[in-house]
């Protein structure tokens, strides 16, 4: 996984690094930071002024809240202080905190 080594103190590094060769994966400081390059390049992308709403419970099945904390409780019982989204419809401009 490439990050951004200025974005993590020592520890934070040597935590995700471990927690990373546990799963046969590895920990590699990018040259940069690839989204200010890409944005360099590219310009940044707006973001979007449309407010976001919830999908009424008859479509998503059960409160926001509640799957929340579902993934609240997921992460608690693996020891996780971080949940990474990586497909590109589930990132936007805002962020929500989960934790």
């Amino acid at each position: 996984m490439g990050v951004d080594a200025a974005l993590y103190t020592k520890p934070q590094w040597d935590s995700l690094s471990a927690a990373l060769q546990s799963t046969g994966k590895s920990l590699v400081a990018s040259k940069g930071n690839l989204v200010d390059e890409v944005w360099d390049e590219h310009g940044r992308p707006p973001c979007l002024e449309t407010v976001i709403e919830n999908l009424a419970l008859e479509f998503s099945g059960r409160e926001t809240k509640d799957k929340l904390a579902d993934v609240r409780e997921q992460m608690k019982d693996v020891d996780a202080s971080v949940l990474v989204v990586a497909e590109l419809h589930e990132v936007a401009c805002k962020i929500l905190t989960l934790m």
